[in-house]
Protein backbone atom coordinates (compact mmCIF):
# COMPACT_ATOMS: atom_id res chain seq x y z
CA UNK A 1 0.00 0.00 0.00
CA UNK A 2 1.55 3.45 -0.69
CA UNK A 3 2.25 6.43 2.04
CA UNK A 4 -0.63 8.35 0.52
CA UNK A 5 -3.53 5.45 1.11
CA UNK A 6 -1.90 4.27 4.37
CA UNK A 7 -2.93 7.25 6.00
CA UNK A 8 -6.41 7.79 4.37
CA UNK A 9 -9.97 6.35 4.64
CA UNK A 10 -12.41 6.61 2.29
CA UNK A 11 -15.75 7.96 3.15
CA UNK A 12 -19.35 6.85 2.37
CA UNK A 13 -22.00 9.31 2.10
CA UNK A 14 -25.27 8.85 4.45
CA UNK A 15 -27.21 5.40 3.48
CA UNK A 16 -30.88 5.88 3.44
CA UNK A 17 -33.75 3.46 2.93
CA UNK A 18 -36.38 3.25 -0.17
CA UNK A 19 -35.00 6.82 -1.53
CA UNK A 20 -31.80 8.65 -2.34
CA UNK A 21 -31.45 11.59 -0.17
CA UNK A 22 -28.80 14.21 -0.62
CA UNK A 23 -26.68 14.17 2.40
CA UNK A 24 -23.31 15.69 4.13
CA UNK A 25 -20.82 13.30 3.85
CA UNK A 26 -19.65 10.58 6.98
CA UNK A 27 -16.78 12.32 8.41
CA UNK A 28 -16.42 11.65 12.23
CA UNK A 29 -13.52 11.75 14.20
CA UNK A 30 -12.75 8.34 15.96
CA UNK A 31 -13.24 9.52 19.71
CA UNK A 32 -12.03 6.40 21.54
CA UNK A 33 -10.48 3.27 19.57
CA UNK A 34 -11.21 -0.27 18.92
CA UNK A 35 -10.05 -2.55 21.75
CA UNK A 36 -10.20 -6.45 21.66
CA UNK A 37 -9.52 -9.18 24.51
CA UNK A 38 -9.32 -12.71 22.97
CA UNK A 39 -8.42 -16.09 24.61
CA UNK A 40 -8.93 -19.71 24.99
CA UNK A 41 -9.21 -21.51 27.95
CA UNK A 42 -5.85 -23.58 27.31
CA UNK A 43 -3.06 -23.16 25.97
CA UNK A 44 -1.82 -26.83 25.46
CA UNK A 45 -4.29 -29.61 24.40
CA UNK A 46 -3.91 -33.33 24.13
CA UNK A 47 -4.79 -34.25 20.18
CA UNK A 48 -8.27 -34.24 19.02
CA UNK A 49 -9.27 -31.85 22.37
CA UNK A 50 -11.03 -29.01 21.99
CA UNK A 51 -10.50 -25.63 23.31
CA UNK A 52 -13.11 -22.56 24.45
CA UNK A 53 -12.26 -19.23 22.57
CA UNK A 54 -13.85 -16.22 24.30
CA UNK A 55 -13.46 -12.41 23.02
CA UNK A 56 -15.03 -8.69 23.70
CA UNK A 57 -14.67 -5.91 21.17
CA UNK A 58 -15.75 -2.21 22.22
CA UNK A 59 -15.93 0.65 19.53
CA UNK A 60 -16.36 -1.81 16.43
CA UNK A 61 -19.35 -3.13 14.06
CA UNK A 62 -17.88 -6.36 13.11
CA UNK A 63 -15.32 -9.29 13.63
CA UNK A 64 -13.77 -11.54 11.02
CA UNK A 65 -12.83 -14.88 12.06
CA UNK A 66 -9.16 -16.15 10.34
CA UNK A 67 -6.72 -18.89 10.64
CA UNK A 68 -8.03 -22.13 12.83
CA UNK A 69 -11.39 -21.25 12.82
CA UNK A 70 -13.60 -19.14 10.44
CA UNK A 71 -16.66 -16.92 10.01
CA UNK A 72 -17.80 -13.47 11.00
CA UNK A 73 -18.84 -13.94 14.51
CA UNK A 74 -20.39 -11.73 17.06
CA UNK A 75 -18.29 -8.61 18.99
CA UNK A 76 -18.77 -10.31 22.08
CA UNK A 77 -19.24 -14.39 22.41
CA UNK A 78 -17.73 -17.37 23.35
CA UNK A 79 -17.28 -20.59 21.22
CA UNK A 80 -15.53 -24.14 21.16
CA UNK A 81 -12.95 -25.07 18.52
CA UNK A 82 -12.93 -27.39 16.28
CA UNK A 83 -10.68 -31.12 17.52
CA UNK A 84 -7.10 -29.49 17.48
CA UNK A 85 -4.88 -32.05 16.27
CA UNK A 86 -1.45 -29.74 15.35
CA UNK A 87 -0.88 -26.89 16.49
CA UNK A 88 -3.47 -23.51 15.54
CA UNK A 89 -3.36 -20.11 15.46
CA UNK A 90 -6.90 -18.64 15.91
CA UNK A 91 -7.05 -14.61 14.82
CA UNK A 92 -9.49 -12.36 15.46
CA UNK A 93 -9.80 -9.36 13.49
CA UNK A 94 -12.63 -6.33 14.12
CA UNK A 95 -13.54 -3.30 12.74
CA UNK A 96 -15.84 0.10 12.75
CA UNK A 97 -15.68 3.35 14.08
CA UNK A 98 -12.55 3.32 16.22
CA UNK A 99 -10.67 1.75 13.45
CA UNK A 100 -9.17 -1.87 13.38
CA UNK A 101 -7.82 -4.50 15.85
CA UNK A 102 -6.78 -7.81 15.65
CA UNK A 103 -5.71 -10.49 18.19
CA UNK A 104 -4.51 -13.80 17.73
CA UNK A 105 -4.02 -16.72 20.45
CA UNK A 106 -2.01 -19.89 19.72
CA UNK A 107 -3.02 -23.79 20.89
CA UNK A 108 -0.49 -26.25 21.06
CA UNK A 109 -0.80 -30.02 21.16
CA UNK A 110 1.01 -31.65 24.15
CA UNK A 111 4.30 -33.83 22.65
CA UNK A 112 3.30 -37.86 22.77
CA UNK A 113 -0.60 -37.15 21.68
CA UNK A 114 -0.91 -40.47 18.89
CA UNK A 115 -2.62 -40.56 15.97
CA UNK A 116 -5.06 -43.29 17.04
CA UNK A 117 -6.00 -41.25 20.02
CA UNK A 118 -6.89 -38.22 17.57
CA UNK A 119 -8.80 -40.04 15.79
CA UNK A 120 -10.74 -41.28 18.79
CA UNK A 121 -11.04 -37.82 20.06
CA UNK A 122 -11.91 -36.59 16.58
CA UNK A 123 -14.63 -39.24 16.12
CA UNK A 124 -16.56 -38.34 20.01
CA UNK A 125 -16.35 -34.80 19.20
CA UNK A 126 -18.60 -35.27 16.30
CA UNK A 127 -21.73 -36.75 18.37
CA UNK A 128 -20.68 -34.64 21.34
CA UNK A 129 -23.63 -32.04 22.67
CA UNK A 130 -21.29 -29.38 22.33
CA UNK A 131 -20.95 -29.91 18.33
CA UNK A 132 -24.32 -30.72 17.66
CA UNK A 133 -26.86 -29.17 19.87
CA UNK A 134 -28.88 -26.38 17.96
CA UNK A 135 -28.58 -23.92 20.56
CA UNK A 136 -25.24 -23.87 22.47
CA UNK A 137 -25.14 -23.13 25.85
CA UNK A 138 -21.49 -20.98 25.23
CA UNK A 139 -23.58 -18.12 23.44
CA UNK A 140 -23.63 -14.92 25.03
CA UNK A 141 -26.17 -13.61 22.73
CA UNK A 142 -29.09 -11.55 25.14
CA UNK A 143 -31.51 -14.61 25.71
CA UNK A 144 -34.65 -12.74 23.93
CA UNK A 145 -32.55 -12.85 20.57
CA UNK A 146 -31.26 -16.58 21.13
CA UNK A 147 -34.91 -17.23 21.59
CA UNK A 148 -35.82 -15.84 18.46
CA UNK A 149 -32.92 -17.21 16.04
CA UNK A 150 -32.96 -21.03 15.28
CA UNK A 151 -30.59 -22.08 12.46
CA UNK A 152 -30.96 -25.12 10.54
CA UNK A 153 -28.79 -27.45 9.09
CA UNK A 154 -29.92 -30.80 6.60
CA UNK A 155 -27.45 -33.03 5.12
CA UNK A 156 -28.14 -36.44 3.06
CA UNK A 157 -26.90 -38.66 0.43
CA UNK A 158 -28.67 -40.62 -2.01
CA UNK A 159 -27.57 -43.91 -1.45
CA UNK A 160 -26.99 -45.17 1.80
CA UNK A 161 -24.29 -48.22 0.70
CA UNK A 162 -22.50 -48.50 -3.10
CA UNK A 163 -20.44 -50.49 -4.67
CA UNK A 164 -16.13 -50.13 -4.14
CA UNK A 165 -15.50 -47.22 -6.18
CA UNK A 166 -19.00 -45.49 -7.14
CA UNK A 167 -19.95 -42.26 -6.06
CA UNK A 168 -22.89 -40.66 -3.75
CA UNK A 169 -24.74 -37.13 -4.29
CA UNK A 170 -24.14 -35.29 -1.33
CA UNK A 171 -27.15 -32.32 -0.59
CA UNK A 172 -26.94 -30.00 2.18
CA UNK A 173 -29.36 -27.05 3.08
CA UNK A 174 -28.37 -24.85 5.94
CA UNK A 175 -30.78 -21.54 7.15
CA UNK A 176 -29.09 -18.33 9.52
CA UNK A 177 -25.87 -19.59 9.54
CA UNK A 178 -22.75 -17.78 9.32
CA UNK A 179 -20.13 -20.34 7.84
CA UNK A 180 -19.65 -23.82 7.17
CA UNK A 181 -17.08 -26.25 6.46
CA UNK A 182 -16.57 -29.91 5.56
CA UNK A 183 -14.93 -32.33 6.89
CA UNK A 184 -14.86 -36.23 6.67
CA UNK A 185 -15.01 -37.40 3.46
CA UNK A 186 -15.03 -34.73 1.99
CA UNK A 187 -13.62 -30.76 2.65
CA UNK A 188 -13.72 -26.96 2.32
CA UNK A 189 -16.54 -24.28 2.91
CA UNK A 190 -19.55 -24.94 0.90
CA UNK A 191 -22.15 -22.44 0.33
CA UNK A 192 -24.94 -22.67 3.04
CA UNK A 193 -27.11 -24.98 -0.05
CA UNK A 194 -26.13 -27.34 -2.44
CA UNK A 195 -25.15 -30.32 -4.33
CA UNK A 196 -21.83 -32.07 -4.60
CA UNK A 197 -20.61 -35.66 -5.61
CA UNK A 198 -18.18 -37.59 -4.06
CA UNK A 199 -15.01 -38.96 -5.48
CA UNK A 200 -14.97 -43.31 -5.77
CA UNK A 201 -15.49 -44.69 -2.44
CA UNK A 202 -13.61 -47.58 -1.41
CA UNK A 203 -14.34 -47.91 1.66
CA UNK A 204 -16.49 -46.74 4.52
CA UNK A 205 -16.78 -43.00 4.76
CA UNK A 206 -18.47 -40.27 7.18
CA UNK A 207 -19.02 -37.23 5.55
CA UNK A 208 -19.63 -34.12 8.08
CA UNK A 209 -20.78 -30.47 7.76
CA UNK A 210 -20.13 -28.06 10.73
CA UNK A 211 -21.78 -24.84 10.39
CA UNK A 212 -21.50 -21.68 12.43
CA UNK A 213 -24.22 -19.73 13.79
CA UNK A 214 -24.58 -16.93 16.16
CA UNK A 215 -26.20 -19.24 18.73
CA UNK A 216 -23.74 -21.83 19.07
CA UNK A 217 -22.64 -24.85 16.24
CA UNK A 218 -24.74 -27.14 13.85
CA UNK A 219 -23.30 -31.05 13.06
CA UNK A 220 -24.34 -33.06 10.61
CA UNK A 221 -23.22 -36.03 9.66
CA UNK A 222 -24.14 -38.98 7.13
CA UNK A 223 -21.98 -42.54 6.86
CA UNK A 224 -22.15 -44.23 3.42
CA UNK A 225 -21.26 -48.33 3.73
CA UNK A 226 -18.48 -49.76 0.82
CA UNK A 227 -19.61 -53.44 -0.22
CA UNK A 228 -16.70 -54.99 -1.38
CA UNK A 229 -16.78 -57.12 -4.33
CA UNK A 230 -17.21 -60.99 -4.02
CA UNK A 231 -14.84 -63.30 -5.53
CA UNK A 232 -16.87 -66.34 -7.39
CA UNK A 233 -14.72 -69.59 -7.53
CA UNK A 234 -14.88 -71.50 -10.92
CA UNK A 235 -14.34 -75.14 -11.01
CA UNK A 236 -11.50 -76.67 -13.17
CA UNK A 237 -12.17 -77.31 -16.98
CA UNK A 238 -11.90 -81.09 -16.17
CA UNK A 239 -8.50 -81.02 -18.12
CA UNK A 240 -5.26 -81.70 -16.80
CA UNK A 241 -1.53 -81.57 -17.23
CA UNK A 242 -0.40 -84.98 -19.35
CA UNK A 243 0.29 -87.96 -17.11
CA UNK A 244 -1.03 -86.11 -14.14
CA UNK A 245 -4.57 -87.39 -12.67
CA UNK A 246 -6.64 -84.94 -10.64
CA UNK A 247 -7.25 -85.91 -7.14
CA UNK A 248 -11.03 -85.81 -6.88
CA UNK A 249 -11.20 -87.88 -9.80
CA UNK A 250 -10.20 -91.92 -9.52
CA UNK A 251 -7.43 -92.94 -11.91
CA UNK A 252 -9.28 -95.40 -13.82
CA UNK A 253 -12.21 -92.98 -14.88
CA UNK A 254 -11.87 -90.30 -17.20
CA UNK A 255 -13.35 -86.76 -16.93
CA UNK A 256 -16.17 -86.32 -18.76
CA UNK A 257 -18.05 -83.00 -19.98
CA UNK A 258 -17.38 -79.14 -19.05
CA UNK A 259 -17.31 -78.36 -15.47
CA UNK A 260 -20.17 -76.46 -13.87
CA UNK A 261 -19.13 -72.72 -13.10
CA UNK A 262 -21.43 -70.90 -10.06
CA UNK A 263 -24.16 -68.99 -11.37
CA UNK A 264 -23.51 -65.50 -10.59
CA UNK A 265 -25.45 -63.78 -7.89
CA UNK A 266 -28.59 -61.72 -8.63
CA UNK A 267 -28.38 -58.12 -8.85
CA UNK A 268 -28.77 -55.87 -4.99
CA UNK A 269 -30.78 -53.35 -5.39
CA UNK A 270 -29.50 -50.82 -2.64
CA UNK A 271 -31.65 -48.77 -0.46
CA UNK A 272 -32.24 -45.51 -2.06
CA UNK A 273 -34.50 -42.11 -0.86
CA UNK A 274 -34.70 -38.74 -2.18
CA UNK A 275 -36.55 -36.58 -0.89
CA UNK A 276 -37.17 -32.92 -2.98
CA UNK A 277 -39.15 -29.34 -2.24
CA UNK A 278 -40.30 -27.71 -5.36
CA UNK A 279 -38.15 -24.55 -4.24
CA UNK A 280 -35.99 -23.78 -1.97
CA UNK A 281 -36.94 -20.14 -1.08
CA UNK A 282 -40.08 -18.94 -1.70
CA UNK A 283 -42.25 -15.71 -0.99
CA UNK A 284 -44.58 -15.43 2.33
CA UNK A 285 -47.79 -16.92 1.53
CA UNK A 286 -46.11 -19.29 -1.90
CA UNK A 287 -47.19 -23.03 -2.11
CA UNK A 288 -44.81 -25.17 -2.64
CA UNK A 289 -44.55 -29.33 -3.11
CA UNK A 290 -42.55 -32.29 -1.99
CA UNK A 291 -41.56 -34.84 -4.32
CA UNK A 292 -39.95 -38.15 -2.94
CA UNK A 293 -38.77 -41.63 -4.73
CA UNK A 294 -37.14 -44.50 -2.74
CA UNK A 295 -35.95 -48.36 -3.83
CA UNK A 296 -36.15 -51.15 -1.71
CA UNK A 297 -37.50 -49.46 1.27
CA UNK A 298 -40.70 -49.72 3.40
CA UNK A 299 -42.33 -47.96 6.63
CA UNK A 300 -41.67 -44.29 5.55
CA UNK A 301 -42.32 -41.54 8.24
CA UNK A 302 -42.81 -37.97 7.80
CA UNK A 303 -41.01 -35.31 10.50
CA UNK A 304 -40.09 -32.00 11.04
CA UNK A 305 -43.06 -29.76 9.64
CA UNK A 306 -45.07 -32.63 8.00
CA UNK A 307 -46.11 -35.80 9.83
CA UNK A 308 -46.98 -39.19 9.47
CA UNK A 309 -46.44 -42.23 7.75
CA UNK A 310 -45.83 -42.18 3.62
CA UNK A 311 -46.18 -44.10 1.10
CA UNK A 312 -42.25 -45.66 -0.69
CA UNK A 313 -42.78 -42.77 -3.37
CA UNK A 314 -45.08 -39.91 -3.91
CA UNK A 315 -45.70 -36.25 -4.09
CA UNK A 316 -47.57 -33.71 -1.69
CA UNK A 317 -48.68 -29.53 -2.34
CA UNK A 318 -47.75 -27.70 1.01
CA UNK A 319 -50.16 -25.08 2.31
CA UNK A 320 -49.35 -21.55 2.11
CA UNK A 321 -45.36 -20.60 4.06
CA UNK A 322 -45.19 -18.50 5.97
CA UNK A 323 -42.00 -19.30 7.80
CA UNK A 324 -38.86 -21.33 7.66
CA UNK A 325 -40.25 -25.16 7.21
CA UNK A 326 -37.77 -28.43 7.19
CA UNK A 327 -38.84 -31.98 6.35
CA UNK A 328 -37.44 -35.40 7.15
CA UNK A 329 -38.78 -38.78 5.67
CA UNK A 330 -37.28 -41.84 7.44
CA UNK A 331 -37.24 -45.15 5.97
CA UNK A 332 -36.37 -48.31 7.06
CA UNK A 333 -34.02 -50.64 4.48
CA UNK A 334 -32.51 -53.83 4.75
CA UNK A 335 -28.96 -51.97 5.62
CA UNK A 336 -31.04 -50.15 7.96
CA UNK A 337 -32.72 -46.77 8.60
CA UNK A 338 -32.40 -44.40 5.41
CA UNK A 339 -33.20 -40.62 5.71
CA UNK A 340 -33.46 -37.96 3.54
CA UNK A 341 -34.07 -33.86 4.47
CA UNK A 342 -34.91 -30.80 2.44
CA UNK A 343 -36.11 -27.40 4.06
CA UNK A 344 -37.86 -24.17 2.65
CA UNK A 345 -36.66 -20.53 3.51
CA UNK A 346 -39.10 -17.63 3.08
CA UNK A 347 -37.79 -14.64 1.76
CA UNK A 348 -38.44 -11.09 1.27
CA UNK A 349 -36.15 -7.92 -0.51
CA UNK A 350 -35.51 -4.87 1.37
CA UNK A 351 -34.92 -2.07 -0.65
CA UNK A 352 -31.48 0.52 -0.56
CA UNK A 353 -30.07 3.61 -2.12
CA UNK A 354 -27.09 5.49 -1.78
CA UNK A 355 -24.94 8.36 -2.40
CA UNK A 356 -21.74 7.39 -4.09
CA UNK A 357 -18.73 8.75 -2.19
CA UNK A 358 -16.21 10.84 -4.48
CA UNK A 359 -13.83 12.09 -1.62
CA UNK A 360 -11.04 10.78 1.19
CA UNK A 361 -10.97 11.96 4.76
CA UNK A 362 -8.18 14.41 3.67
CA UNK A 363 -9.79 16.09 1.67
CA UNK A 364 -8.66 14.65 -1.66
CA UNK A 365 -10.48 13.21 -4.60
CA UNK A 366 -10.91 9.47 -4.70
CA UNK A 367 -9.45 7.90 -7.89
CA UNK A 368 -9.42 4.20 -6.98
CA UNK A 369 -12.66 3.16 -5.77
CA UNK A 370 -13.06 -0.48 -6.48
CA UNK A 371 -16.17 -1.92 -4.31
CA UNK A 372 -19.09 -0.89 -1.55
CA UNK A 373 -20.15 -3.04 0.74
CA UNK A 374 -23.18 -3.86 2.26
CA UNK A 375 -22.96 -5.28 5.70
CA UNK A 376 -26.17 -7.08 7.25
CA UNK A 377 -27.23 -8.20 10.91
CA UNK A 378 -30.36 -9.17 12.66
CA UNK A 379 -28.40 -6.93 15.82
CA UNK A 380 -28.39 -3.68 15.87
CA UNK A 381 -24.17 -2.83 15.18
CA UNK A 382 -23.26 -6.50 14.60
CA UNK A 383 -22.89 -7.50 11.33
CA UNK A 384 -22.98 -10.93 10.21
CA UNK A 385 -23.44 -10.81 6.54
CA UNK A 386 -21.31 -8.77 3.75
CA UNK A 387 -22.30 -8.26 0.19
CA UNK A 388 -19.73 -6.35 -1.86
CA UNK A 389 -21.42 -4.34 -5.09
CA UNK A 390 -18.75 -4.22 -7.50
CA UNK A 391 -20.97 -2.39 -10.02
CA UNK A 392 -20.02 1.23 -8.95
CA UNK A 393 -22.42 2.67 -11.60
CA UNK A 394 -25.54 1.34 -9.82
CA UNK A 395 -26.60 3.78 -6.36
CA UNK A 396 -29.35 1.23 -5.33
CA UNK A 397 -30.06 -2.50 -4.94
CA UNK A 398 -33.07 -4.69 -3.55
CA UNK A 399 -31.62 -7.69 -1.00
CA UNK A 400 -33.12 -10.95 -1.05
CA UNK A 401 -33.07 -11.72 2.69
CA UNK A 402 -35.47 -14.18 5.22
CA UNK A 403 -38.42 -12.86 6.76
CA UNK A 404 -37.35 -10.83 10.03
CA UNK A 405 -36.01 -7.22 11.14
CA UNK A 406 -32.46 -6.14 9.71
CA UNK A 407 -29.64 -3.47 10.07
CA UNK A 408 -28.06 -2.15 7.64
CA UNK A 409 -24.74 -0.20 7.16
CA UNK A 410 -22.21 0.23 4.28
CA UNK A 411 -18.87 1.19 3.41
CA UNK A 412 -16.52 1.71 0.65
CA UNK A 413 -13.19 0.01 -0.72
CA UNK A 414 -10.38 1.53 -2.79
CA UNK A 415 -8.28 -0.31 -4.93
CA UNK A 416 -5.18 -0.36 -2.46
CA UNK A 417 -7.74 -2.29 0.02
CA UNK A 418 -8.52 0.77 2.73
CA UNK A 419 -12.07 0.39 3.93
CA UNK A 420 -13.49 3.75 5.57
CA UNK A 421 -15.68 3.48 8.01
CA UNK A 422 -19.46 2.29 8.21
CA UNK A 423 -21.92 4.72 7.15
CA UNK A 424 -25.15 5.85 9.47
CA UNK A 425 -27.21 2.09 10.20
CA UNK A 426 -30.83 1.92 9.03
CA UNK A 427 -33.33 -0.54 10.24
CA UNK A 428 -35.18 -2.84 7.73
CA UNK A 429 -38.32 -5.34 8.21
CA UNK A 430 -38.67 -8.42 5.43
CA UNK A 431 -42.31 -9.79 5.48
Amino acid sequence: MNSRASNRRLLISTLVASALLAAAPLARAVSTPAALTFSADRETVTSGQTVRLRWSATNVQQCRASGAWRGSPPVVGVQRSTPVVNTATFTLSCSGSGGMVSRSVTVRVAPGSSASSTAQSGSASASSPSQTSESSSDSLLDPALSASIKPTLNLSVDRATVASGQQVLLRWSATQVRSCQASGGWNGYPRNLGVSRSGPLTAPTTFTLTCDTVVGTLTRSVTVNVQQPTNVATAPTGSSAEGQTPASTPASTPATGPATVAAAPAPVVEPRLELRVSSTKVRPGDQVSLSWTSAAVSNCRASGNWSGTRAASGSEQLAAVTTAQSFTLRCDSTRGEIVAMTSVEVVGSASIAWQQPTYNLDGTVIDGLRALRIHVGTTSGQYTQIIEVSDLSRSQTDLELPVGEYFIAMSAVDTDGTESALSNEVRRVVQ
